[in-house]
C-alpha cells in the first residue's frame, strides 16, 4: 500500500505559495477597487443632493422676490432700497413660525436667519442686487445675483450654487 501511496503523490501537485499569494493580491486589487468605485459613488449622489437643495433655496428666493415685485409695494420699495452702492447682500425670509406670511427683507451674515436657511442650518444664502454682487455684474435694472455656500460632506473647499436672474 506505500508503494501506492508513494506513486500518487508523485502525481499530485499543489498550489505553491506564490499561486496562493498572487491570487490573495488579485483579489485585494478588486475589492479595493470595488470599494473606491462605490464610496466615489456614494459621494457624488450626496454632492448631487446638496446642490439641488441648495438651488432649491435659491429659487425660493427668486419667487420671494418676484412675489415682492407683483404684490407687495412696500416690500419691493425696501429691496429697490438696497440698490447698487449699498452695503452687502440679504435674503428674504417669511415671518417665523408662519410660512406662509409675507416675506421680509434681512441682511445676510452667519448671525441672521439668512444663514441658518436650509437643512441643518448647512446653506447660507445671499441675495445680491446687480451690479454690486461678486457673481454678476449687470447694470440692467431688476437683476438679481444669489448664491448659496455650504460646506460639503468629505470636501476640503466650500461648495457654491450661483443663479443670476432678471425679475420684470
Amino acid at each position: 500500500m506505500s508503494v501506492m501511496v508513494e506513486r500518487f503523490m508523485k502525481h499530485q501537485r499543489g498550489e505553491t505559495i506564490v499561486e496562493v499569494l498572487l491570487s490573495v493580491v488579485m483579489l485585494a486589487a478588486v475589492i479595493s477597487g470595488s470599494y473606491y468605485i462605490a464610496n466615489r459613488s456614494s459621494r457624488l449622489g450626496q454632492q448631487s443632493i446638496e446642490r439641488a437643495e441648495a438651488v432649491k433655496l435659491l429659487e425660493t428666493q427668486i419667487e420671494y422676490i418676484r412675489w415682492a415685485r407683483g404684490n407687495d409695494v412696500a416690500l419691493w420699495n425696501q429691496i429697490e432700497a438696497r440698490s447698487p452702492g449699498t452695503a452687502g447682500s440679504f435674503c428674504l425670509l417669511p415671518p417665523v413660525g408662519d410660512p406662509t406670511g409675507i416675506p421680509a427683507v434681512e441682511p445676510t451674515g452667519p448671525s441672521t436667519r439668512c444663514g441658518q436657511s436650509g437643512n441643518s442650518a448647512r446653506y447660507n444664502v445671499a441675495v445680491y442686487v446687480c451690479p454690486t454682487s461678486p457673481i454678476c455684474s449687470s447694470s440692467i435694472d431688476g437683476t438679481f445675483g444669489l448664491a448659496a455656500t455650504w460646506e460639503g460632506i468629505g470636501e476640503a473647499v466650500d461648495q457654491q450654487a450661483e443663479i443670476i436672474t432678471r425679475v420684470r
